[in-house]
């Protein structure tokens, strides 16, 4: 039966992920509590850990969105190693898949910074070889019903694969502020002022027992002239016989 009272106790190397952890050997003295504490701390490194941390994801697993495909390429063609490729190299692929997963064809670089040729080349058979290799992806029946030869585009740099989405779909725009400028406050609108409306007389015709009335109106130019007398002349009813000599008179 473990004694409550004092323990004496040392700590010793313990291996954690298969590399051996030194504690500080010294002698400890405590109660039965404080050493449950200590062991606690142990078990909380030793699940921390690499050996005891979750598992890959399982290749097999089905691939269920444009997210998961951008997943998976960047596990297989993530890394290419080209010495010669310098900073901010880049390099723009399209491509298609069948419903299994597989590459139709042959990848189609559409971009490519590199200027020398031989680099271009040597940049071009690195993102073709890794993608065989990624090739072909699990996708669950879902989404190879949806994306079977719809174009993908794939943007490289010089490390590897960058971005993966599908064409037509733009490709994210940081939103840039829009800079300040100081405006001047707009200036008030004073009323708008309309000249008074004209009453002209009205219009007497020989064989028109009641005169024609005129409409009231603003300022008019010869043209505008006309149109009203034209208007009244068949609002009031003028005679065809009279109309010559009505507007003669209405207009001048």
């Amino acid at each position: 039966m473990l004694d409550r009272g004092l323990l004496k106790n040392r700590y010793r190397p313990i291996e954690i992920g298969g590399a051996p952890h030194q504690f500080p050997a010294m002698n400890l003295v405590c109660h039965l509590d404080r050493c449950r504490r200590s062991v606690l701390i142990v078990l909380l490194a030793l699940v921390g850990s690499p050996a005891m941390a979750a598992p890959a994801k399982d290749p097999g697993t089905p691939v269920r969105d444009i997210g998961e495909i951008q997943a998976r390429l960047r596990e297989c063609a993530g890394h290419l190693r080209l010495p010669n490729l310098s900073t901010g190299d880049q390099a723009t692929v399209r491509l298609q898949f069948n419903g299994r997963g597989q590459i139709l064809g042959s990848p189609r670089f559409t971009y490519l910074s590199p200027k020398s040729a031989s680099v271009r080349t040597n940049y071009k058979a690195a993102i073709a070889d890794a993608l065989r290799g990624c090739a072909p992806l699990p996708f669950s029946k879902k989404l190879g019903a949806m994306i079977a030869g719809v174009p993908m585009i794939l943007r490289f740099d010089e490390h590897g694969l960058v971005s993966a989405r599908l064409a037509g779909q733009p490709a994210y725009v940081a939103p840039v502020g829009l800079p300040s400028v100081g405006m001047a406050p707009a200036a008030p609108v004073g009323p708008i002022v309309q000249a008074p409306a004209q009453q002209p007389p009205p219009i007497s015709l020989p064989s028109v027992a009641v005169p024609i009335p005129s409409l009231p109106h603003g300022p008019e130019s010869s043209q505008d002239r006309r149109s009203r007398c034209a208007f009244q002349s068949g609002l009031y009813g003028v005679p065809s016989t009279q109309l010559t000599q009505y507007m003669g008179l209405c207009t001048q």
